[in-house]
C-alpha cells in the first residue's frame, strides 16, 4: 500500500499537501494509508476557519474510499521505553490516542490499525507499544539488521522479538 505522510512538514507547503490529498481521492481503487501525526492535526485544527475548512475538505476527500485509511503515526522522537520505564506507561497510550482524537475532531473519521513508527525506535520502545495494546506496526526498515527490501521476504509480516503479540511490516525505504 502507498503510505502518505501527513506530519508537520505538510504545513510548510499546505497547498501542495492538500492537492496531494485531493489527488489521492481520485484513486479510490488504490489502497492508501494516510498517516495521522497529532502535531500536524493539532495545527490544522487551530487554523482559522477557511484554512481549517480546506484541510477538512481535503482529508474528507482522501478518506472517502474504503481502501483509504488513516493510521496513527506519532512523532519519531517519542521514547516509549523511557515513558514506560519511569512509570508513565499511560502516556504511551496517550501518544497514540492524540492522533485518533484529533483526526475524529477534524474530519469525523477514525484511525485504523496499524501504527506507523518512524525515527529509530528500539526494541524496548516497540515492546512498550505492544504493552499499550498495539498489535500491528509498520517499522522503518533501516532499524532492522537485514532490510527486507534486500531479501525475497520483502512485504512479509514478522513477529518482533521481545514484543509478544506484535506483528510488524517494514517500510520499503528504497
Amino acid at each position: 500500500d502507498l503510505v502518505y505522510t501527513l506530519d508537520p512538514s505538510a504545513l510548510a507547503h499546505p497547498q501542495r499537501a492538500r492537492s496531494t490529498l485531493r489527488t489521492l481521492s481520485r484513486y479510490a481503487n488504490v489502497p492508501v494509508a494516510i498517516t495521522a501525526d497529532y502535531r500536524a492535526l493539532d495545527s490544522m485544527s487551530r487554523l482559522g476557519s477557511p484554512a481549517s475548512g480546506a484541510w477538512r475538505s481535503a482529508l474528507d476527500a482522501a478518506l472517502t474510499s474504503p481502501l483509504h485509511r488513516a493510521v496513527v503515526a506519532p512523532p519519531g522522537n517519542v521514547d516509549y521505553a523511557a515513558l514506560r520505564a519511569v512509570g508513565l506507561a499511560s502516556q504511551v497510550k496517550e501518544q497514540l490516542n492524540l492522533s485518533s482524537h484529533l483526526l475524529r475532531a477534524l474530519s469525523g473519521r477514525y484511525v485504523d490499525a496499524p501504527v506507523v513508527v518512524s525515527g529509530r525506535p528500539t526494541t524496548r520502545s516497540v515492546a512498550a507499544l505492544a504493552s499499550a495494546g498495539v498489535r500491528e506496526v509498520v517499522l522503518p526498515e533501516s532499524i532492522l539488521s537485514t532490510p527486507p527490501s534486500t531479501t525475497l521476504a520483502w512485504g512479509a509480516p514478522f513477529r518482533v522479538v521481545g514484543a509478544p503479540g506484535l506483528i510488524a511490516l517494514a517500510t520499503d525505504q528504497g
